[in-house]
């Protein structure tokens, strides 16, 4: 498995736990190769929405991620 696949596999899964290293991955997200940029938008999108952190009232920072995210998967 990739660096890549490893940190999206990480992303999907992770647990709420180890939110500073999903961040890392986040700052990330424009080294990753074209073709992973959407699988990994969707990772942040299921990890996100789990840990509550996708839909309602968020940080003006965590806002931003999400219209990344969002722009990326082309909501």
């Amino acid at each position: 498995m990739s660096p890549e696949d490893q940190d999206i596999d990480f992303v999907r899964n992770a647990p709420e736990s180890e939110t500073n290293r999903v961040y890392e991955i986040f700052y990330r997200f424009d080294s990753f190769p074209e073709n992973k940029k959407r699988e990994l938008a969707e990772a942040f999108k299921a990890c996100w929405q789990r840990w509550g952190k996708w839909e309602g009232k968020q940080s003006p920072k965590q806002t931003e991620k999400i219209a990344r995210i969002k722009r990326v998967l082309g909501e």
